[in-house]
């Protein structure tokens, strides 16, 4: 019906390509990771609770680099620039070296104040080496504004969340420009890697789509032989990717990190399911309507049991997977239509306009290799099965290297600008990343954070937490208190005592006029909450604490408080636990989603074929996929992410299709009348050439993702690049292997039977009866083919 109809069909492809492609260029940008978590989670509920200033602003960093950071002139030059900066309306605070409060006793009177009057610069060397003076003996000026070496300062801006930085980046470049003629100039923060990564979110796509296409044009063109079907099919799976985009953009589904691969994946595979009807149309040239048919039911059944694969990642707790689960099975289910439908059509329309010689099927090369493989592997399949218990040996002895990772400070590869900066900051100043103890007083007790012996025990726990190797150090009201209390002339070092109730009393009032309640650190204006923020960082790297060592840092806080308060009840908040969080649903999503996409695979494949043991044997194959690929991770020390960790759903997913297509000429096979073993030569024979084609297809698409310029994209492209290779790998190995067993073990198990009947005709020999009774015995014996069932 189609081939009557393929002008109407190419026209109307042509139109809704149209039509989707300029949604497609509308599609959104979004490279925030707030939407990673479901907003009902605890980590975002604790950060609606205790920190919702901090949720609503990021933070940029300017470090100034010097030999002598507190030169005069330099520091006039940090004020102007300072000037100009905070006054853009998006800066909602700021704290730099020259407005840094400080307590300070003057004439009898206790004073918080910038060093200098009014937060101004140094108007000569004494007060500069007065301001220098005072930063240095200030303990919360360390680590914030000035580095421990004394070489570095620090200004740190909160601005308010908006998706685009590049104006406010301009603007405030000149500033830069300026400070640049007395410090080495650094920018750091999440600002920088925010806007780095909607960078290259935009740059991305186009050039990664570019070199997939390119790849799979020359990977069809090497396998079909001819331009203009490599063309038609590439076209079809270009036209499914600008339909996955443009329903993106119609669902308000933005294009970040996770969903940057959906293009690329679509791609793959829609020009996998093309490539077999294009080999098919190959081997009968002109004859599309046959080659259609003989691809209709695999293709049809490997889209199905591809999108059921991808559509368990709706089971996930995390939104951003939700959204790539159904974007991808929409695309590829647009793929597989579009190949059984227009691309039949664009193929026919080819025929008519070229000469029949033109449309030559190329030579069979690889079927005699294909032919002796499955000859072997029926004969030896123990060998194959060994190969892939060395697999699942490998996979045992590097299990305990197999991790959970996510770097949202590393997301951008190479030594860039904004990465750079983040390292040099956390070098010079310690930690950026925070994570918040936030302690409530048992029973409601008033003004309980308030007692001197309260906060003499604080003191003693977050001494103790600040020795953590993890923690580089501690901001809390208790180091606001002790500052205060040197500013008076009090031994800092002596336990607090009834009558220091006054100056705890007027650090409180201090704190909530400057930290206010709810954006910690510091005490709530009841006494009733106080909160310690813990600066954190790899104590041994000096890099980001990843999740093993932050859940273990958790573990030792909550430990601490247990043994020093453990009367008050305690919160972990931050975004140091929110990736924590995410790991711990990562790891459960991936257990999940697996789990459910094999249960469906086997459940569609055994309906498909009408054949339990077939759905099962389909499955090992991908099992032995998914294997080597967690064995390859661990021995090249590739942790999982919020992208490598659906890869075991996307591996059985996609990875089915050749088991498939496999097994639907194995079983065509046997309806022909063929033997199992001959069934399988067969399907090998048949079914191999383009499965290979097909994955080639898919893996080297895929590989175009390496080049991308996110670490979890380019290690997403590489790890299903090597799923899909093991599992083709099983499909045309272990699954053989595991048929021929399966047969033979039938064949022993009828033997006792055929016994039975053969044994009563053991007594009836030639010699004991007439000749031509036994000749009739012989002659009525039932056949199959040339041989005698009974000898």
């Amino acid at each position: 019906m189609f081939l009557r109809h393929t002008r109407i069909i190419i026209i109307s492809w042509i139109a809704i390509t149209a039509t989707l492609g300029f949604a497609a260029i509308r599609v959104d940008i979004n490279p925030e990771i707030l939407r990673l978590l479901p907003r009902d989670d605890a980590a975002h509920r604790l950060i609606d609770t205790y920190g919702q200033a901090d949720k609503n602003i990021n933070h940029l960093i300017i470090v100034l680099r010097a030999a002598e950071p507190f030169s005069t002139i330099g520091l006039q030059a940090l004020e102007a620039a300072h000037q100009t900066i905070s006054s853009d309306p998006l800066i909602v605070s700021a704290v730099t070296p020259l407005n840094l409060p400080s307590f300070s006793f003057v004439n009898g009177r206790l004073q918080l104040a910038p060093a200098l009057p009014g937060g101004r610069a140094p108007r000569s060397d004494t007060e500069a080496t007065r301001l220098q003076t005072a930063l240095q003996d200030a303990p919360e000026a360390r680590n914030l504004v000035i580095a421990t070496s004394g070489t570095a300062l620090a200004l740190v801006y909160g601005v308010e969340v908006i998706p685009d930085y590049q104006e406010f980046l301009a603007s405030i470049q000149p500033a830069l420009d300026t400070l640049s003629n007395h410090f080495q100039v650094i920018t750091a923060g999440w600002i920088p890697l925010h806007q780095a990564t909607l960078k290259a979110l935009y740059r991305d796509p186009p050039i990664l789509g570019i070199v997939a296409v390119a790849v799979v044009i020359l990977t069809l063109l090497a396998a079909l032989g001819r331009l203009p079907v490599t063309i038609a099919v590439v076209a079809v799976a270009v036209s499914a990717a600008v339909w996955s985009v443009g329903l993106m953009s119609l669902t308000s589904i933005p294009i970040g990190i996770i969903t940057l691969v959906v293009p690329i994946l679509v791609i793959a595979l829609t020009s996998s399911y093309g490539v077999h009807l294009a080999f098919r149309f190959r081997l009968r040239p002109g004859d599309v309507s046959s080659a259609a048919a003989e691809v209709m039911r695999p293709v049809t059944l490997a889209a199905l049991t591809t999108i059921a694969g991808f559509s368990t990642l709706l089971l996930s707790a995390i939104p951003r997977l939700r959204e790539f689960g159904l974007i991808s099975a929409a695309g590829v289910g647009a793929g597989a239509l579009l190949c059984l439908v227009v691309l039949p059509a664009i193929l026919s329309s080819l025929h008519r306009r070229q000469r029949p010689e033109e449309l030559e099927a190329p030579a069979r090369g690889t079927l005699p290799y294909l032919q002796r493989l499955s000859t072997a592997l029926i004969e030896r399949p123990r060998l194959a099965l060994g190969a892939g218990i060395l697999v699942i040996c490998l996979f045992i002895v590097v299990l305990p290297r197999i991790r959970y990772e996510t770097d949202f400070a590393g997301n951008v590869r190479g030594e860039t600008e904004a990465v750079e900066g983040n390292a040099i900051f956390m070098r010079e100043f310690g930690s950026f990343i925070d994570l918040n103890l936030t302690m409530r007083a048992p029973d409601d007790t008033i003004r309980y954070f308030a007692q001197p012996h309260i906060l003499s025990a604080i003191t003693k726990l977050e001494e103790q937490m600040a020795d953590h190797p993890d923690v580089s150090h501690v901001s809390s009201f208790t180091t606001s208190l002790a500052a205060l209390r040197r500013a008076v002339g009090a031994d800092i070092n002596s336990a607090l005592r009834s009558d220091d109730r006054p100056l705890i009393e007027l650090a409180a009032r201090m704190n909530t006029l400057t930290a206010g309640s709810r954006t910690g650190p510091g005490l709530s204006s009841d006494g009733g909450t106080l909160t310690s923020r813990l600066w954190v960082m790899d104590g041994s790297t000096g890099g980001y604490l990843y999740e093993t060592g932050m859940a273990e840092l958790a573990s030792f806080v909550r430990q601490s408080v247990d043994e020093v308060l453990p009367e008050v009840q305690s919160d972990l908040w931050g975004w140091s636990m929110f990736a924590l969080r995410l790991s711990e649903l990562l790891r459960r999503d991936q257990v999940i989603t697996t789990i459910a996409s094999a249960l469906l695979v086997v459940v569609l494949t055994a309906v498909a074929l009408r054949s339990l043991g077939l759905g099962l044997a389909a499955v090992a194959p991908l099992a032995i996929g998914i294997i080597a690929t967690a064995a390859v991770m661990g021995v090249s020390n590739l942790p999982f992410d919020a992208l490598t960790v659906m890869i075991a759903s996307l591996a059985i997913g996609i990875g089915i299709d050749d088991a498939l297509h496999l097994l639907v000429w194995y079983e065509r096979e046997r309806a022909g009348g063929a033997e199992q073993a001959q069934a399988m030569r067969s399907a090998v024979a048949h079914a191999g050439s383009p499965i290979l084609i097909t994955s080639g297809a898919i893996c080297f698409g895929l590989l175009a993702l390496v080049g991308s310029t996110f670490v979890p994209v380019a290690r997403f492209g590489l790890l299903l690049s090597v799923a899909i290779a093991a599992t083709t790998a099983g499909a045309l190995t272990v699954l053989p292997a595991i048929l021929t067993i399966r047969v033979r073990r039938t064949a022993r198990q009828s033997v006792p039977v055929q016994q039975a009947i053969v044994q009563p005709q053991h007594t009836l020999k030639p010699g004991r009866m007439p000749t031509s009774v036994h000749q009739v015995i012989h002659e009525r014996v039932p056949r199959r083919g040339k041989k005698r069932l009974i000898p």
